[in-house]
């Protein structure tokens, strides 16, 4: 029973993990521009925000948001705001030297971070997804064991996108479009963030 729980746990947030979305663009095009070590910093941040969700998904914030759906909405908007504003940053660095939007690297490990702790597929997720896939009263052991599996997902994942992109053929290809890219990423993440906001600006109304 609990190992088959602990199988459903696996595969349901790895097929998560690996559907695209904010954070493997992110990962993708930081390691794209030659930032090898920014990029696994960015892939370790947004493996730690995955580690906080699990925590916080064991510890019943699933039936936190139930019970306040607001805190739900709130983190959407949030999480919308968030992701247009790192979309503005990627069209911008379009037009000059792309940067992704992170500077520094050592901002990249936060950014990573930030990106998946207002992600609101990840809220989605691990509020309801991941909950639900845990048996009424679980041992300790359990929470602890799926927290791990949520770790070790992370990081093989966006460890082996960080190490695929950062390879001399991808970056020779991606330096020839890179503000095109950088563009794209920016519309995709942008739109998104727009659509996530006008959609909790519509919860919220009475």
């Amino acid at each position: 029973m609990m190992l088959s729980a602990l199988a459903t746990i696996w595969i349901l947030h790895l097929v998560a993990t690996v559907t695209p979305g904010a954070n493997t663009v992110l990962v993708m095009q930081v390691a794209a521009t030659g930032m090898r070590s920014a990029a696994a910093r960015a892939a370790a941040g947004i493996a730690a925000g995955s580690t906080l969700w699990a925590a916080l998904a064991v510890s019943g914030v699933g039936a936190l948001f139930d019970a306040f759906p607001d805190v739900r909405t709130a983190i959407q908007a949030a999480g919308g705001a968030y992701l247009t504003w790192l979309g503005g940053k990627f069209c911008l660095s379009a037009r000059t030297a792309p940067d992704c939007g992170i500077g520094r690297h050592d901002r990249a490990f936060r950014v990573g971070l930030l990106t998946n702790l207002t992600n609101p597929k990840a809220v989605v997720f691990f509020g309801s997804i991941f909950a639900a896939a845990f048996p009424a009263d679980p041992p300790d052991w359990l929470s602890g064991a799926a927290i791990l599996i949520v770790l070790l997902n992370a990081l093989s994942w966006y460890g082996l996108v960080a190490y695929l992109f950062s390879r001399e053929a991808v970056r020779s290809w991606y330096s020839a479009h890179s503000h095109r890219l950088s563009a794209a990423v920016g519309v995709i993440l942008g739109g998104a963030g727009l659509k996530l906001v006008q959609q909790a600006c519509s919860e919220m109304r009475p």
